[in-house]
């Protein structure tokens, strides 16, 4: 009986007068995206994170809960299920709690927006299957073009450069941050000169940044990663000494900048002649379409929408694949919490009952694929940007295999999502037969020229 009353509801097993809730700090209306579930609390609260969809909010995640005793529970949870899905939700922050509790939360996709139409009636529905799997596909497809990212910054001295000129700002304003008084023109100049001889070149090239390499307070080298897309004060207490302090700052600058050059060429858009931005994954999606292995679109996602998955997504898996790379070179986190990389017990299991997460799968995947470790690659070589360019190789290849499989699924759950008696690959040739139908007869007459060339002899 104890358990099935809520806290302050319970005394020693008896009940007695409700007593009120902490006091309302804070209290919010709107929409989000549902990014992810969190382990749920000691007190068995279901947490989430969301992501606020107003553009004066974006990036500021928060965390929201669904408390165990409420009795919308099951409408609640049933909302927040659908990832990376809208949703409109009231939250309120309550004096002691550092999550949002969920008051009330509709879905924006109703279920009668699900159901896509055409000329023949009920094409297919978009249902919570679908969207997964699709998601999921959108996941492998960032992290495919974040390779490709890491390619191009190896390969480009140049984009070096564009790096540490903005790893300079944020290297003053970090400082500033921890107390230095210097003018930050000043600190600016200090991490382009190099803080101390002793750690010449750590900024040299995206490789060397890759490294890590920072001092301690014994003045011993050391190798450190952070999460680049959070504050330094956040995950690192400054060093007692001034100049392992700086080189610290200095470093995190360095991890910071390239993330966020990273995080820019992923979510460069070509915009269109109406000015509305084109995305990686809006067009991931037309490739599905194209491809035959989508039926039809997302019936209610916007331009706006498709950037903001692709912000999301790139964000998060580019301080994951920074540090699962700086990881693999010998660094260590600068602080456990903002390790994304290490397994704890709450990531998911393999088939061997470990856990693990994307990139300690990779790195171990890798290492078991024979290339050699970059210790032994730095004690032969010296140059690390060699051994990145192979270990970033076999990460697109990994993702490559992962993309495909993820293809296939979202082919498999296409076909289930079709109304009855409507087939993807019949309807496919059927939309086709009835556009040609449709061409004129000179239009008719133009395709059926090229289409003798094709069947004809090759021409030379």
């Amino acid at each position: 009986m104890e358990d099935e009353l809520p806290p302050f509801l319970r005394d020693g097993g008896r009940e007695r007068e409700a007593v009120s809730p902490p006091a309302i700090l804070d209290e919010r209306r709107g929409y989000y995206f549902v990014t992810e579930r969190k382990a749920d609390s000691d007190n068995g609260d279901s947490v989430w994170q969301v992501s606020p969809l107003d553009p004066a909010e974006k990036g500021k995640d928060i965390f929201i809960r669904v408390p165990r005793h409420d009795p919308d529970r099951p409408n609640l949870l049933r909302v927040l299920s659908d990832h990376w899905e809208k949703a409109k939700l009231h939250l309120v922050l309550r004096d002691g709690s550092d999550s949002y509790e969920v008051l009330a939360a509709e879905p924006t996709l109703k279920e009668s927006e699900r159901a896509v139409h055409d000329d023949l009636g009920h094409a297919y529905t978009w249902g919570n299957e679908l969207d997964e799997t699709v998601d999921q596909y959108f996941h492998h497809k960032t992290q495919e073009y974040i390779c490709h990212a890491h390619q191009y910054l190896l390969d480009t001295p140049a984009a070096t450069k564009e790096i540490n000129a903005q790893a300079a700002l944020i290297f003053a304003q970090s400082m500033k941050a921890t107390g230095d008084s210097r003018p930050e023109a000043e600190l600016a100049e200090l991490y382009e000169t190099g803080v101390t001889p002793t750690l010449e070149g750590a900024h040299q090239s995206y490789a060397d940044m890759l490294i890590g390499r920072q001092l301690s307070d014994s003045n011993e080298v050391e190798k450190v990663f952070y999460d680049p897309s959070r504050p330094y004060g956040e995950q690192a207490s400054p060093a007692k000494d001034p100049t392992a302090r700086a080189t610290a700052v200095a470093n995190y600058a360095a991890q910071r900048a390239a993330y966020e050059k990273i995080h820019g060429i992923v979510c460069h858009t070509e915009e269109r002649s109406d000015g509305t931005r084109y995305s990686l994954l809006k067009k991931a999606e037309h490739e599905l379409v194209d491809r035959k292995i989508l039926f039809g679109f997302h019936p209610t996602r916007t331009d706006d929408d498709y950037y903001h998955l692709t912000s999301e997504f790139s964000s998060r898996l580019s301080v994951m694949a920074l540090q699962g790379a700086m990881r693999a070179t010998g660094s260590r986190a600068a602080s456990a919490k903002m390790d994304h990389v290490t397994p704890t017990p709450l990531s998911p299991r393999g088939e061997d009952g470990s856990p693990y997460t994307i990139q300690s799968y990779f790195n171990r995947a890798i290492m078991r694929s024979g290339m050699p470790s970059f210790a032994d690659h730095d004690a032969a070589n010296g140059d690390p940007r060699d051994w990145l360019k192979r270990y970033n190789v076999h990460c697109l290849e990994l993702t490559r295999v992962h993309l495909d499989h993820k293809e296939k699924a979202v082919a498999g759950e296409m076909d289930r999502a079709m109304a009855p008696g409507r087939s993807k690959t019949a309807d496919w040739d059927e939309r086709m037969n009835r556009r040609l139908h449709a061409l004129t007869a000179g239009e008719r007459a133009f395709m059926g020229f090229f289409e003798a060339l094709e069947d004809g002899p090759e021409i030379v």
